[in-house]
């Protein structure tokens, strides 16, 4: 298990993505919807045998309004949910 970051997303080189593949799944948490984002981009990265999970808002929480705690909670992007989700990957 390992945990990395990008907060950002520019003309990144796929090649700075390669340690990413050295794990059979990858969980990418999108704070918005699944569709385009983060996620989407290393699915069509990802080599052969690796597994891209997305782990992002869905139909049913995406017009909830709270604070973002109460929101990541409601669309299970806490830590709990992130945990939950991860455990069943494994």
């Amino acid at each position: 298990v390992a945990v990395y970051s990008c907060p950002v997303l520019s003309a990144e080189p796929p090649a700075n993505f390669a340690p990413l593949w050295q794990h059979p799944t990858v969980l990418a948490v999108e704070e918005h919807g699944a569709a385009g984002g983060f996620g989407s981009f290393l699915k069509e990265l990802a080599p052969p045998g690796v597994q891209v999970q997305i782990c992002a808002i869905g139909k049913e929480t995406f017009a909830l309004v709270g604070s973002q705690a109460f929101l990541r909670q409601q669309a299970g992007l806490d830590g709990e949910g992130l945990a939950e989700m991860a455990a069943r990957l494994v």
